[in-house]
């Protein structure tokens, strides 16, 4: 499976947040990493979905999806249109970590969800990709991710930008979930001595991803 690839630093996107937050009623149950890789990894692990005051949920209603963010986080539209969701720390002006989610249509011969194998050729084939190769990626995260009812791979690493008069590494997380209607990218990206400063609280936002009007089925 080709699944999106991660992070393109130049189009960075979203709709505008919702003002109530939703919150489903296994919210409290932790996030679970098997086989974490990496201190993001570890961050992510126990991670609980967060809600009330100090959160914001941040909506695509069309799109069915909602994740939960920082109320001091500022949601902006993508003027590049690629991505459903662009939530950016701080002064979105100023601020260069942004996060967001990118919302494709499966393909025929997608598998159904993410497992623990995908997960884990996902990750490993990351630096693979002719886009990552270019921007010297280096993987830093990894693991298979159940957050609540939803399976994700995790990758994350660092990436090399700019000119050769002017480089600069970045370092980004990035979340894929894939079920018969969507495949979903969640992705955080911030200068490398930036990312620790939000790492926290990006974990507790992957921990929040939920899709809208999605009727759960008894296992």
């Amino acid at each position: 499976m080709r699944l999106k690839p991660l992070l393109a630093l130049g189009a960075l996107c979203a709709s505008l947040p919702a003002m109530g937050q939703i919150i489903p009623k296994d919210a409290a149950v932790p996030v679970e990493v098997h086989k974490p890789k990496g201190d993001f990894a570890g961050k992510l692990n126990g991670a609980v979905m967060p809600a009330g005051k100090g959160w914001k949920a941040a909506v695509d209603n069309q799109k069915r999806l909602q994740l939960m963010v920082p109320e001091t986080w500022k949601v902006e539209a993508d003027p590049a249109g690629e991505a459903v969701l662009r939530v950016v720390p701080g002064d979105p002006k100023t601020s260069r970590a942004a996060l967001m989610v990118i919302l494709a249509t499966p393909r025929d011969d997608d598998p159904l969800e993410v497992d623990e194998d995908l997960a884990e050729g996902y990750a490993e084939g990351a630096a693979d990709l002719p886009e990552l190769k270019r921007a010297q990626f280096q993987l830093t995260d990894s693991g298979f991710v159940m957050a609540r009812d939803l399976k994700f791979a995790l990758v994350g690493g660092t990436m090399v930008q700019g000119t050769k008069k002017q480089r600069e590494t970045f370092r980004q997380a990035q979340l894929i979930y894939v079920s018969e209607d969507r495949v979903v990218s969640i992705q955080f990206a911030a200068p490398q001595d930036e990312f620790g400063r939000y790492a926290d609280q990006v974990a507790r936002i992957f921990a929040s991803y939920q899709n809208l009007g999605v009727v759960k089925t008894e296992q």
